[in-house]
């Protein structure tokens, strides 16, 4: 089942891919309430980069235009670090906001995919312009080995997969 008409601009199907929580996170406790403490810049850069060569280039090699978004709070010490990350991305860079801290314990999270959802409903506008996919990850994913084309190929467009709402499954 898709979910309508492609987007009009865009001839291939299109990826909301959203980043939510701490961006340049301190390494720490869990609940740590800082972030951009120095040791904080490289680990945050290098995961990005995996995230766009190992996940984000593949799955448009695999004929998906892959729209950003990113919600982040801002840097706990006042820092500017989290001001650069839109250049990062670049074109696919299509949402970044800056949001408040829950006090609610791991209401961060909640609040942040809120933020990050809205940005994307907002810039859908009506059911013309959805996506056909959408992903929801952290700040902080780094991955270990390049995902291929044939493997989004497989997982989002194979006859045997079927989305049923946020999950996927194989049929046997």
């Amino acid at each position: 089942h898709k979910q309508g008409k492609r987007h009009p601009h865009h001839g291939n199907k299109r990826v909301a891919y959203l980043l939510t929580g701490d961006s340049f996170r301190n390494r720490g406790a869990q609940l740590e309430n800082g972030s951009c403490a120095p040791g904080s810049e490289g680990p945050q850069w290098q995961s990005l980069r995996s995230q766009v060569h190992d996940i984000i280039q593949p799955i448009e090699h695999a004929g998906y235009s892959v729209w950003v978004y990113g919600v982040t709070y801002p840097c706990s010490g006042g820092q500017r670090l989290v001001y650069d990350i839109p250049s990062f991305f670049g074109h696919r860079m299509h949402g970044f906001a800056l949001t408040n801290r829950s006090n609610v314990t791991y209401g961060g999270q909640v609040t942040s995919w809120r933020a990050g959802v809205t940005q994307v409903m907002n810039d859908s506008g009506n059911s013309s312009n959805w996506f056909d996919y959408y992903m929801i990850t952290r700040w902080d994913l780094k991955v270990d080995d390049v995902t291929a084309p044939e493997f989004w190929k497989c997982a989002l467009d194979d006859d045997k997969a079927k989305v049923f709402g946020e999950l996927m499954r194989s049929e046997e």
